[in-house]
């Protein structure tokens, strides 16, 4: 029993490690759904909307973020977001797909 909760304890903190890589994008007003999944649909009409940033592009592999962000209405009380987003720095590559 002793080591089925020391395992349990070790993944929920390697989880929390995992839980603090946030993706690098500055565009938080045009589109709030990057940071607060309860946004969809807040609007009350369909958003699309595509991010892309590179930085210190004189060095080799160079970090670079590229994504796509949907929101919209479901009926009056409900909203749907969908967003997929790509990372990479040197050999660190990293998908996210979330549904909110």
């Amino acid at each position: 029993m002793k080591k089925f909760f020391l395992s349990i304890a070790f993944a929920c903190f390697a989880w929390a490690l995992g839980a603090q890589n946030e993706a690098l994008v500055t565009h938080y007003q045009i589109a709030p759904i990057l940071i607060n999944p309860a946004y969809a649909g807040f609007k009350g009409t369909h958003q699309l909307f595509f991010n892309a940033r590179t930085q210190w592009i004189a060095f080799p592999d160079a970090p670079k973020t590229v994504g796509v962000q949907y929101s919209g209405p479901i009926g009056n009380t409900f909203g749907l977001g969908v967003g997929v987003m790509t990372e990479s720095a040197a050999r660190l590559n990293n998908l996210r797909v979330r549904l909110n």
